[in-house]
């Protein structure tokens, strides 16, 4: 969770504002992640714990205010199957 493929300069620098990256993580999070859902279960269960680091696979690590700007953003994102429409499911033409 919080994986970002930002540019390669910084990554060993925290981000503390979600800004900073939200380009770079956007869209691997609304292919990546199931649903919404399964999001906000995620970030229920980790609001009790307190967090001093977010460290993601890839990208920079998350501090400071950058950790609650992620739970909220990632609480509420459409993802996966919430992106689906009628659209893909229609016979061929």
């Amino acid at each position: 969770m919080g994986a970002n493929l930002c540019p390669q300069k910084d990554l060993d620098k925290p981000i503390t504002s979600l800004q900073e990256i939200l380009p770079y993580m956007e869209g691997f999070h609304r292919r990546y992640m199931n649903n919404n859902k399964a999001c906000r279960l995620w970030v229920n269960m980790v609001r009790q714990l307190e967090i001093d680091i977010i460290a993601p696979q890839h990208g920079r690590s998350f501090t400071g205010n950058a950790i609650k700007e992620f739970l909220d953003w990632i609480e509420q994102l459409e993802c996966g199957i919430d992106l689906f429409t009628q659209s893909n499911y229609q016979l061929p033409r």
